[in-house]
């Protein structure tokens, strides 16, 4: 049963996180990015307040870790007995917009 659940949650998650980066899609902007940080992923330079939005909405903890050589900001989140990872900004370094791993895992 536990490992229903658990699956459960990563799916839950995931469906959550598509949701918000589709939400913030709308609102990422060459005007709104960090000094210095834009490019033509329109979700450069969106990363600390995309956190910001996902923890206000799902709480958590805000994580930083350096990728790229940028500094950049995550999200770790409990689902049940899980813990995630939560990268809503992720395609600004070539991967899909939305990146969920285990904690730890992510970077």
């Amino acid at each position: 049963m536990s490992s229903v659940i658990a699956e459960d949650s990563g799916d839950y998650a995931e469906q959550l996180a598509k949701q918000l980066r589709r939400r913030l899609d709308k609102a990422f902007r060459p005007d709104t990015t960090a000094q210095g940080l834009g490019s033509a992923v329109p979700s450069a330079g969106h990363c600390a307040v995309a956190s910001v939005v996902v923890h206000n909405v799902l709480g958590g903890e805000l994580v930083s870790a350096v990728v790229g050589g940028n500094s950049h900001w995550f999200n770790r989140v409990r689902f049940g007995e899980r813990v995630f990872d939560i990268d809503l900004t992720a395609d600004q370094f070539g991967a899909q917009p939305v990146l969920i791993a285990d904690a730890n895992e992510l970077y």
